[in-house]
């Protein structure tokens, strides 16, 4: 009894440190995935540390990866493979693998995280997945193969750049071109706010502005050289150029349409991501193998974390870590947004297949649950454990005298 005792007092003990040093990364929260094209992993970063923590194999010559709007999943496009790998982001492991049958350039995920677009680098056309079956439902024309897709915010409108054709094409939710606006043939990178899209010029070394509304180019930001990556800030503010030519990233004033500050990164910066609350900002540096942590507010590097070689892709998840009343970690809230609504049952036009729609989509938790009785503030469970521990001391002293 008295070794049992014992033995129940050592776990109290080690259960109330597991309760008052909550891991930096539980359920996937302050992730950052990177992909590797060359060794075929994804690297697995704290946001919180600063620090690589683990990799994950995926298909061949992963390229492209996007975070589900909820933070379980992520998805990574492997171009060797000719496949779509699914991460399970609470575990960091691939669950699924679906074949796509051509190599994916280029992926974005729907608002609802139902369907994934995938643009094929070997033909003019965009697969549509449903990414609970990894079922192709529609397949959408282009003029050329696309090499950057994008969705608005809200859905309505999906963006394919083709610079072979030297086109910006825009879809509305039924599968139809409703414009398509005149780029350069050395267009490369796409960004999308809530009514412009930006579009990267590596030879003008220029961002174009595209109306969504007007469905035309709206003018163009002169940037750094070789513009390889865009992000934009998600208060609409601010748009992070990734300048490859120059190692740079520029930070573009929206309200003045001008390059308000430059800041040096790295050697050959590829690609760029952006916290859901607009608190840090990430580049990846293919050449150094590095990813930069950026603070915004003060336009500065704050971390410079090493990563595997050949660093080609980041997303971040959309959990972000929150304090809690008392200072105890807890899960934010993802981003919660209506999906576009389609008519059932629609037939195809122009020869477009269009995805399936009109049935309800099983509704998204609007968070974590933080606490076990639903107040929202943390349960402090260390005075009960405190009680019990001096409860069990007592009873073994108790036995000893006896």
């Amino acid at each position: 009894m008295r070794r049992f005792l014992l033995a129940l007092l050592i776990g109290l003990v080690w259960l109330a440190g597991s309760l008052s040093a909550p891991s930096a990364v539980a359920n996937g929260v302050g992730t950052i995935y990177v992909t590797h094209g060359a060794s075929n992993l994804v690297s697995v970063l704290s946001a919180a540390a600063n620090e690589a923590l683990a990799t994950v194999d995926v298909g061949l010559d992963p390229r492209a990866i996007v975070y589900s709007g909820d933070g379980r999943f992520a998805y990574v496009a492997n171009r060797g493979s000719n496949t779509i790998s699914v991460i399970e982001a609470p575990i960091d492991s691939v669950v699924k693998t679906y074949p796509v049958g051509a190599p994916p350039a280029a992926i974005a995920l729907d608002p609802s995280s139902r369907y994934l677009y995938i643009a094929s680098a070997a033909s003019n056309q965009i697969f549509v997945m449903d990414t609970a079956t990894g079922a192709r439902v529609g397949t959408l024309g282009t003029l050329g193969p696309a090499t950057a897709l994008a969705l608005t915010p809200n859905g309505s409108q999906l963006l394919a750049l083709v610079p072979s054709e030297r086109s910006l094409s825009l879809y509305d939710v039924s599968g139809r071109i409703v414009g398509s606006v005149p780029v350069s043939e050395s267009a490369g990178a796409l960004a999308v706010a809530t009514t412009t899209a930006f579009v990267a010029s590596r030879e003008a070394n220029a961002v174009t502005l595209v109306d969504l509304a007007r469905h035309e180019a709206a003018g163009t930001i002169p940037v750094g050289q070789a513009p390889a990556a865009l992000a934009v800030a998600p208060d609409g503010r601010t748009l992070y150029v990734v300048n490859a030519g120059d190692n740079t990233v520029s930070f573009v004033d929206l309200g003045s349409g001008r390059v308000r500050s430059t800041l040096a990164v790295g050697r050959g910066p590829n690609a760029i991501a952006v916290a859901p609350d607009g608190a840090a900002l990430y580049v990846v540096n293919g050449r150094d193998a590095t990813v930069v942590a950026i603070d915004p507010a003060t336009e500065r590097i704050h971390a410079v974390i090493r990563v595997q070689p050949d660093p080609t892709g980041i997303a971040i998840s959309p959990l972000q870590a929150n304090l809690l009343p008392g200072g105890v970690p807890g899960v934010a809230t993802a981003p919660t947004v209506e999906p576009p609504r389609q008519p059932a049952g629609t037939p195809p036009e122009n020869g477009v297949a269009r995805p399936p729609g009109g049935a309800p989509l099983p509704p998204l938790p609007a968070a974590l649950p933080r606490t076990g009785d639903g107040s929202g503030r943390p349960i402090d469970l260390m005075p009960a454990l405190s009680l019990l521990a001096l409860a069990i001391v007592t009873a073994i002293r108790r036995r000893s005298r006896g």
